[in-house]
């Protein structure tokens, strides 16, 4: 047994859900070991050949050999983004998709955590700024695993600890893989919004137009001006969406 392999019996004793056991198994029958072992043998194959012919150029000839080390090398380099791709998927199956939920104060970001965790994690009022601090959830959906974290609004404040609050939601917009970006359609977007828009612009989003229950006005064109993400109109108070 090779260290990948030790590695995945850990990770099988640690899944979590269905395919992180998949991808565990995958590993533990040895799927990345041949791989690897694949490649050195077409590399020490080719060496070899080029050492020989190096050695011996009378009898060995180097023409056109060009050509086929080329397409190894192309096969080779293929297959390992191949496996580093695969390997950034397994981390994210195996230790869940690190997502933030983004917006303004009383965009409804905590309504939808509640919503999404089946039950009231995160305190909803209609006073703005009721989150403070960054609240963390991990939600099975459909045998993924959604490492979920409600921020505070982030908005201009004067408040110290509503203004800490805005920075650790910053913070985590860094460092997330995929960002959940809430706005509420029933008021106009402000200069709050273009800032979280310019935070996020270059992340992994989804925007969420919430409040559908309500007169929109706000216009998705703008939206798609700053930032390319699929935009869904939900209601966190109906469900619907």
């Amino acid at each position: 047994i090779d260290l990948s392999q030790a590695e995945a019996v850990i990770d099988l004793i640690q899944s979590k859900n269905e395919l992180s056991m998949k991808s565990s198994m995958n590993q533990l029958n040895g799927y990345l070991a041949d791989k690897m072992k694949e490649y050195r043998e077409i590399i020490l194959n080719d060496t070899s050949f080029i050492e020989a012919a190096l050695d011996d150029p009378e009898h060995i000839s180097l023409d056109n050999f060009s050509k086929q080390l080329s397409l190894h090398i192309d096969t080779i380099c293929k297959g390992l983004e191949e496996l580093i791709q695969a390997s950034d998927n397994g981390r994210l199956i195996k230790e869940g998709i690190n997502t933030v939920i983004l917006g303004k104060p009383n965009a409804g970001k905590s309504s939808l955590l509640n919503l999404l965790a089946g039950n009231e994690r995160a305190i909803v009022t209609d006073i703005p700024g009721t989150t403070r601090d960054t609240i963390e959830e991990q939600i099975n959906l459909n045998g993924i695993l959604i490492n979920m974290t409600d921020t505070a609004g982030i908005r201009s404040t004067d408040d110290k600890v509503e203004a800490i609050g805005v920075d650790k939601a910053r913070d985590c917009a860094k460092n997330a893989d995929l960002i959940i970006y809430v706005v509420d359609s029933s008021v106009d977007l402000d200069e709050n919004d273009k800032n979280i828009m310019e935070i996020i612009k270059d992340k992994k989003v989804i925007v969420l137009l919430n409040k559908s229950d309500l007169q929109s006005v706000v216009e998705e064109s703008y939206i798609k001006k700053i930032i390319q993400a699929p935009i869904v109109s939900i209601s966190t108070k109906t469900n619907d969406g």
